[in-house]
Formats: C-alpha cells, sequence, structure tokens
C-alpha cells in the first residue's frame, strides 16, 4: 500500500490528473465529502471533476501521514 500512497502524493502534488486516473479502478466511485449522497461514477466524470479540482489548486503539498495496512489519511 506505501507504494501506491506514494504514487498518490506525486501526482497529486503535481496535478498529474492522467497519473491520478491511472490509479483507480476503472469503476471506480466517488463518493462526495460535501454531499454525503452524491456518488460520481465513470472515468469521464470522475475526470472531468479531478481536472476542475487540480487546475485550481496551486502548490499542494501533503505534510503529514497516518496508515495502516488498511487505510491512510493525509493532511495538506
Amino acid at each position: 500500500m506505501d507504494d501506491v500512497i506514494s504514487r498518490f502524493r506525486a501526482v497529486t502534488e503535481a496535478a498529474d490528473v492522467d497519473g491520478l486516473m491511472g490509479l483507480l479502478d476503472p469503476a471506480a466511485e466517488l463518493f462526495s465529502p460535501i454531499f454525503g449522497s452524491f456518488v460520481i461514477r465513470g472515468e469521464r466524470d470522475i475526470r472531468t471533476l479531478f481536472d476542475a479540482v487540480y487546475g485550481s489548486i496551486k502548490g499542494l503539498t501533503w505534510v503529514d501521514q497516518v496508515s495502516d495496512d488498511r487505510v491512510a489519511l493525509l493532511r495538506g
């Protein structure tokens, strides 16, 4: 899991949406942290969201990480 987290950190800090999409399963679903019942499904829709998010965030740096074999939490 550490390899995936390291790759996630690198691609998100670089705003590399292609790299981020390469980490996801094609059938991934993203449950909105803002709207609890809102789910974004499918590669096209998830990419659209990530393009908007990472197109507007500048200078993202992850500063802390807590993880075990199952779950990771990053703070930026």
